[in-house]
């Protein structure tokens, strides 16, 4: 019960409580060191979206449309925030 749920003996509030829904995939997030790929300065953006999916998603199904809206979104916070950097 990472989460403080009992998701093994309630799997449907893996569908319907947003709460637990946000915690596991948070939980997922750190205990697969996610963040540390997605904010690895070093690495370049398509690098870090294929090594994201296959953390996620070993068969790595929809890389393609997920590369491409990742670099859309990006344009669009960049645009409007700027970049990290500034």
């Amino acid at each position: 019960m990472a989460i403080g749920a009992d998701i093994a003996a309630h799997p449907k509030l893996l569908e319907t409580d947003i709460k637990i829904i946000l915690e596991t995939g948070l939980w997922f997030w750190k205990a697969n060191s996610i963040g540390s790929i997605a904010d690895n300065s070093g690495m370049a953006m398509d690098a870090k979206i294929r090594s994201v999916t296959s953390k996620i998603n070993t068969g790595l199904k929809g890389l393609d449309e997920r590369v491409e809206f990742i670099k859309e979104i990006s344009a669009i916070f960049k645009s409007d925030l700027g970049s990290c950097s500034e």
